[in-house]
């Protein structure tokens, strides 16, 4: 049965890293005992396969450099791997220091602002879709008056 859940793990492992709350969730929806799946995450762990550290330092820069997303949506996103907070803070921290909050809503607003009108409507619908990204109004309200919106 153990070699069973490794094969498994190591499938899993092979497309992607993830975190050790992923791998015990996948392999408890196969069925596998808990105390089986733990003692196989335990030996992963010692050997370097899986490590939460790393899984949250590369999901997250891939969140918030390429997918400009801001804290809010980041440490939702995170929720289910259940990374804990003195692993996941240093690391957005880090990330918002080198990629401020303002330069990622103003990119959002760049992108989107190429192919359409100043209007109040889109103005609108821009503010939602920051505030869906994860951004706080503090961070959304500057940069959206930088711009002349028509009525």
């Amino acid at each position: 049965m153990i070699i069973r859940i490794k094969n498994h793990a190591y499938i899993l492992l092979s497309y992607r890293q993830r975190s050790r709350a992923e791998l015990v969730r996948r392999l408890k929806e196969k069925g596998y005992a808990m105390q089986n799946i733990e003692s196989v995450l335990d030996d992963f762990e010692s050997k370097g396969y899986i490590n939460d550290s790393n899984f949250a330092k590369m999901y997250a820069n891939h969140l918030v450099t390429n997918k400009n997303i801001g804290e809010i949506a980041v440490r939702n996103k995170f929720f289910p791997h259940q990374i804990p907070d003195h692993i996941l803070n240093p690391i957005l921290d880090n990330l918002y220091d080198l990629n401020p909050p303002e330069k990622l809503v103003k990119l959002t607003i760049e992108k989107r602002m190429r192919s359409r009108e100043a209007s109040k409507k889109e103005k609108t619908k821009l503010m939602n879709i920051l505030k869906r990204r994860g951004f706080s109004w503090d961070e959304i309200e500057p940069e959206l008056n930088k711009l002349n919106w028509v009525d």
